[in-house]
C-alpha cells in the first residue's frame, strides 16, 4: 500500500547554480484573487548571483532553456516584479528560429536585482512543477529469470477477467523488456540534461565502491502491492524488490535513497522525496492509453481502474527471481531503445565484474 513519503524543499539548478525553493507559507483563500506576496517563494543562494557592470548599470542574467522561457508568464509578471524592486527586467524575444537571449534584471542597486532575481528563480521552480519529466535513473530488473517468471505471471491475470475482472488487458501491462526500479525522475532540457549526464559520471566511484566493498549483488524481486490505498480502484500493480545479500548491512532502500538524494543535492529532481519508492511496476493503466513501441499517447481519456482484489489475495508472495545489480542508467522518458529497453542517455557500470 502507499505510504506517506515527506517533500523536501525544492533545490533546482538554474543556469549553472543550484538554489533552494521553499513554498509560499501564505494560502489564497477561494475566490480571492492571488497578488505577487501570495505567490512568492523564499530562495536560499547557494551561490552568489552574478551582478556585472554594463554601461553604468548593474546587470545580472538568467539563461533558461526555451520551454521554461515560454511558460515562465503563468508565474511571472515582470513587469509588477520590476516596479516592486525598481529594476528593469528584459524577457527574451521569440522568432521563427527560436530564441538564445537571456533573460536580463538591471538596475542601480544590488538588493534590488537580487529581489528581483528572487522572484525569478521562485516562479522558475513552479514553471518545472508543471513540466511533464522527461528522463530518469533506473536500475534495469532485465534477467531471464525475472522475464520468464514476468511472462508466466501475466497470463494468470488475463485470465482472472473471466472470474470477474473487468479491464485486465494485455496492452497495461509493462513491456518485459523494460522492467526495472525508478530511483528519481527529472525535467531535462538543453544544458539540464549535460548536467545531469555529468552528475551521473561523477558518482562512478561512489558506486563502484559499493562492489569494493561488498562484492557482486543481485536484487531478488518477489512479493506484490499497489500504490493506492484502495486495491477495488487500482492504477499502478508493483512487484517489491530488496538486496539478497549476507551482510544485513547492505540494504537496497538505503543505496537508492543515496542516488536520489545525490540528484537532489545536485538540483536535478523533479520530485523530492525523503525516500525512494521502490517498485517494478507491473501494470499501469496509463498504459491503455498509448502505444508503449512508440510512445504515442491517446490524449484525454480518463483511466479505467482495475479491480486488485483477487490478484493481492492469490498472488501476493509471487516470485518474480534475482539478477545481477551492476548499473545505473539516465534513460529518456517513454522512449524505446534498439534492445526494447528505454533509449539510455549515460550509463554507469560496475567495473569489478
Amino acid at each position: 500500500m502507499l505510504k506517506n513519503i515527506k517533500n523536501k524543499p525544492l533545490r533546482m539548478w538554474i543556469d549553472g547554480k543550484v538554489y533552494n525553493i521553499t513554498p509560499p507559507k501564505v494560502k489564497v483563500k477561494k475566490g480571492q484573487a492571488k497578488t505577487l506576496t501570495d505567490t512568492s517563494t523564499e530562495v536560499e543562494m547557494n551561490n552568489e548571483i552574478q551582478i556585472i557592470k554594463e554601461n553604468d548599470k548593474l546587470r545580472a542574467r538568467f539563461h533558461l532553456p526555451q520551454l521554461y522561457n515560454k511558460k515562465l508568464h503563468d508565474h511571472f509578471n515582470e513587469k509588477e516584479v520590476a516596479q516592486k524592486t525598481q529594476t528593469r527586467i528584459l524577457m527574451p524575444k521569440y522568432t521563427k528560429r527560436g530564441t538564445k537571449n537571456d533573460i536580463i534584471i538591471e538596475g542601480q542597486s544590488e538588493d534590488g536585482i537580487k529581489e528581483a532575481a528572487n522572484e525569478l528563480v521562485s516562479a522558475i521552480g513552479q514553471t518545472r512543477k508543471q513540466i511533464l519529466a522527461t528522463h530518469f535513473i533506473s536500475i534495469p530488473l532485465l534477467s531471464t529469470e525475472i522475464q520468464e517468471n514476468f511472462n508466466k505471471f501475466k497470463p494468470r491475470l488475463t485470465v482472472l477477467e473471466i472470474e470477474g475482472i473487468e479491464n485486465m488487458e494485455e496492452c497495461i501491462f509493462i513491456s518485459p523488456l523494460k522492467l526495472h526500479l525508478t530511483l528519481t525522475v527529472f525535467c531535462l532540457f538543453e544544458e539540464e540534461l549535460h548536467e545531469a549526464t555529468k552528475a551521473l559520471q561523477e558518482y562512478k566511484e561512489k558506486f563502484v565502491s559499493l562492489f569494493k566493498k561488498y562484492g557482486s549483488l543481485k536484487i531478488k524481486v518477489e512479493g506484490i502491492n499497489i500504490m493506492n490505498n484502495n486495491p477495488k480502484k487500482v492504477d499502478v500493480l508493483y512487484a517489491n524488490a530488496k538486496i539478497t545479500h549476507d551482510d544485513e548491512e547492505v540494504d537496497l532502500q538505503k543505496i537508492v535513497d543515496d542516488v536520489s538524494e545525490y540528484f537532489y543535492e545536485r538540483g536535478l529532481c523533479k520530485e523530492n522525496k525523503d525516500s525512494v519508492k521502490l517498485h517494478m511496476t507491473l501494470i499501469n493503466t496509463r498504459y491503455r492509453n498509448s502505444d508503449q513501441s512508440t510512445n504515442i499517447k491517446k490524449r484525454f481519456q480518463r483511466r479505467i481502474h482495475i479491480d486488485a482484489t483477487q490478484i493481492l489475495e492469490k498472488y501476493k508472495d509471487f516470485e518474480f527471481g534475482c539478477c545481477d545489480f551492476n548499473s545505473l542508467h539516465l534513460s529518456e522518458m517513454g522512449s524505446v531503445g534498439e534492445d526494447g529497453f528505454y533509449k539510455s542517455v549515460s550509463t554507469i557500470k560496475n567495473v569489478m565484474q
